[in-house]
C-alpha cells in the first residue's frame, strides 16, 4: 500500500473546499485503501467516527473519500421549513437534534432550537461546551421555558457567535405600556443584555424579541459594544425616538431593524418637554431639523418601527413622515401594519423601489375595506413596480386586477397574515373571485406562494388556469 503525502494548504482556501473533489475527478486511485469498499461501507464509518477526524487521516483520503466526507458533514442544524426532504437529516426530536449536535460538534456553524419540549437548559449548556465554531444560534420557544433558562445560559453562550436569535412562538408577546403591566417577569433584562455584550463581542446581527424591558442606558451600551451590527430587532417600552437617533449615530452599518416600542407613540416634542433639560434639546432638534433622516445609515434597506404587535407607527406623522419623506428611496423592505390611509398615501409617493411591503393585521377581524381605502390600496400598487412580497389586510377583484398589472415582478402575496398565526377565524373576503385571482396569475408569472385565506369564491377553474399561467 503507498502512502499519500499530505498536500500543503494553499492560503485563503476553505479547509474543507481544499480537501473536496468533483466526483469527475475519481480517478488515479486503484492503490488507496478505501478503493475496494462502496459508498453505503463508506457511509457506515462516517456514522462511527467524527468526520473532521477523518479528514486528517492521510492514508485513508482519496478523492471519493473526502467527497462523501463532504456531503455528509453537518455544518447548519435548523430544522426544514416545508419537507423533511429539505435537510438530509430530515426531521428529528429534540433528544435526536442533541445526538446530532454532539456527533458534528466540531463542523456545526449554525443551529436552531425551536419548540424544545424534552431538553432542559442543563442539556442546552452542555450542547454549547462542545460547539466550538458555532457562530448563528437561534432560539424560538414559548415564553415560560425562555424566562426560565435564558437567564442560566447566557453565561455558556459561545463566544464566537456572530448572529443571536432569541424570540418567542405560539403565544407572542406585546410590548407593555409599564412595567406594572406584566403578567411575568421580563426575559431579557439590563443584566441579561450586559452579559451578552462581555460573551459575544463579535456579534453583528441581533434578534431579542422575547419579552423584554431594556433600558436606555443598556440600549446605549449595546450599540458601543456592537457598532458594526448590520441587523438589529429589539422590543422594549423604555425605548422611544431617542433610542433610534442613538442607534443611526452609533450603526452606520446596518441594514435590518425592527424596533417595538410603545413609546414610539409620544411625539418627540412631549417627551422633550418631560425629559431634562439635555436630552430634551436633542429630541427638539431631531424634530424640528430633520436630524434623524439625515443620519439614518445608508445602508438600512429593512425597517419595522412598531408601537405594539401588529401596529406600526403612523408613517403620516412626524418624525416617521421624516424618514420616509427623504430617505423612502432607498427603503426596500417595509413592514407598516396600519390602518391608516395618510400612510399608504405616503409610501407611494416617497417608497417606490419597495421590493417587500406588510400592510397585513391593521385591521381588526371581519372588516371591510371602505371604497376610499380601496382606492388608496389600488394607487398603492400602482408605485410599486419593483414588489416581490406584499401582504394585505383585505382585498376584492379590483385590487387584485391592480396588482396584476402593475407588479409583474411579484413573487409572493398573503392575505391576512405574514407567516404569522392567526387568533380566531379568517374574516370571509366575499369580493375576490375568479375573475380577480385570474387577473393576478396572467399578470404576475412569477407568483410562486399565493395565500388566500378567507377567499370562499373561488373554483376549480381559477387554480387550474393559475397554475397554467404560473407554471415553475
Amino acid at each position: 500500500m503507498s502512502t499519500l503525502r499530505p498536500k500543503k494548504r494553499r492560503k485563503g482556501r476553505n479547509e474543507l473546499g481544499v480537501m473536496a473533489g468533483p466526483k469527475g475527478e475519481e480517478i488515479g486511485e486503484d492503490t488507496a485503501i478505501t478503493n475496494s469498499l462502496g459508498d453505503d461501507t463508506l457511509l457506515n464509518i462516517l456514522q462511527r467516527i467524527q468526520s473532521r477526524v477523518l479528514l486528517s487521516v492521510v492514508s485513508l483520503v482519496c478523492r471519493r473519500w473526502r467527497r462523501l466526507c463532504q456531503e455528509n458533514l453537518v455544518h447548519d442544524l435548523t430544522p426544514p421549513l416545508f419537507s423533511v426532504r429539505d435537510k438530509p437529516w430530515g426531521s428529528v426530536t429534540d433528544l435526536q437534534l442533541m445526538e446530532l449536535a454532539k456527533k458534528h460538534a466540531s463542523t456545526i456553524e449554525s443551529i436552531e432550537l425551536r419548540g424544545l419540549k424534552q431538553l432542559t437548559g442543563d442539556d442546552i449548556q452542555g450542547m454549547f461546551s462542545k460547539l466550538t465554531r458555532l457562530q448563528h444560534l437561534t432560539i424560538a420557544s414559548d415564553p415560560p421555558l425562555i424566562s426560565s433558562n435564558l437567564q442560566n445560559l447566557v453565561h455558556h453562550l459561545p463566544g464566537n457567535l456572530v448572529t443571536l436569535d432569541l424570540h418567542t412562538t405560539g403565544c407572542s408577546t406585546a410590548v407593555h405600556s409599564t412595567p406594572s403591566s406584566r403578567t411575568l417577569p421580563p426575559s431579557i433584562t439590563d443584566d441579561f443584555v450586559g452579559t451578552v455584550c462581555q460573551r459575544c463581542p463579535k456579534l453583528e446581527r441581533l434578534i431579542l424579541d422575547a419579552d423584554s424591558l431594556i433600558s436606555e442606558t443598556c440600549f446605549d451600551k449595546l450599540l458601543h459594544t456592537w457598532s458594526s451590527l448590520t441587523l438589529l430587532h429589539i422590543s422594549s417600552p423604555a425605548l422611544g425616538w431617542s433610542s433610534v437617533l442613538h442607534l443611526f449615530q452609533s450603526c452606520q452599518c446596518l441594514q435590518d431593524l425592527s424596533l417595538c416600542s410603545s413609546n414610539l407613540a409620544v411625539p418627540p416634542k412631549i417627551a422633550a418637554d418631560k425629559a431634562g433639560y439635555s436630552i430634551g434639546v436633542e429630541v427638539a432638534e431631531m424634530y424640528s431639523k430633520q436630524t434623524l433622516s439625515a443620519l439614518m445609515p445608508p445602508s438600512l434597506v429593512s425597517i419595522r418601527l412598531y408601537l405594539s404587535l401588529h401596529a406600526s407607527v403612523h408613517w403620516d406623522l412626524l418624525p416617521a413622515q421624516d424618514l420616509m419623506k427623504y430617505k423612502g428611496h432607498q427603503i426596500r423592505h417595509l413592514h407598516a401594519q396600519t390602518s391608516f390611509q395618510g400612510s399608504w398615501y405616503y409610501i407611494s409617493e416617497w417608497c417606490i423601489n419597495l421590493k417587500s411591503l406588510d400592510l397585513s393585521h391593521g385591521h381588526q377581524h371581519n372588516y371591510k375595506l371602505s371604497e376610499r381605502e380601496e382606492i388608496v390600496l389600488c394607487r398603492l400598487v400602482k408605485h410599486l413596480e419593483q414588489l416581490e412580497q406584499l401582504a394585505l389586510p383585505a382585498a376584492n377583484d379590483r385590487i387584485l386586477t391592480e396588482i396584476g398589472r402593475h407588479c409583474s415582478k411579484l413573487v409572493r402575496l398573503f392575505f391576512q397574515g405574514w407567516r404569522m398565526r392567526r387568533a380566531g377565524p379568517l374574516s370571509k373576503q366575499l369580493g375576490v373571485t375568479d375573475w380577480g385571482v385570474i387577473a393576478l396569475a396572467e399578470g404576475c408569472p412569477e407568483l410562486r406562494v399565493l395565500s388566500l385565506g378567507g377567499c370562499c369564491k373561488i373554483t376549480i377553474s381559477s387554480i387550474r388556469l393559475m397554475g397554467q399561467a404560473c407554471a415553475c
